[in-house]
């Protein structure tokens, strides 16, 4: 694939090669119980910094947040590539407080070339 801007290559490469040059992680979506207490969100985001470093907690629009109260909150995090390595502590651990941590399901996700460019 090549990228072009104003006419002129910018990027050639795989998707991934892509994703890997210019992308900025791995998107982890979180989704917690709608009686989560807001201590469970807080001890997530520990967890998650702590387990894989240069992990960080992504924003969520206002208009994404808006949900009925019924509906499970949402947390995200961007996690580096380059500690891919960690990441299978990471979902062990959030595998084993699931009930503690309240947390219903979550996924991971590559960044979309749509995200990189």
């Amino acid at each position: 694939k090549a990228v072009l801007a104003k006419g002129k290559v910018m990027a050639i490469g795989t998707s991934k090669e892509l994703k890997l040059q210019f992308g900025t992680g791995y998107h982890l979506k979180v989704l917690l119980r709608s009686a989560a207490p807001a201590t469970c969100k807080n001890f997530l985001s520990q967890l998650v910094v702590n387990s894989v470093p240069g992990a960080s907690e992504d924003a969520i629009d206002e208009a994404e947040r808006s949900q009925a109260k019924d509906a499970p909150s949402e947390v995200r995090y961007c996690l580096p590539y380059h500690e891919i390595d960690r990441y299978g502590t990471l979902f062990e651990a959030i595998d084993v407080r699931a009930d503690e941590l309240h947390v219903e399901e979550y996924e991971l996700a590559m960044t979309s070339l749509d995200d990189v460019f």
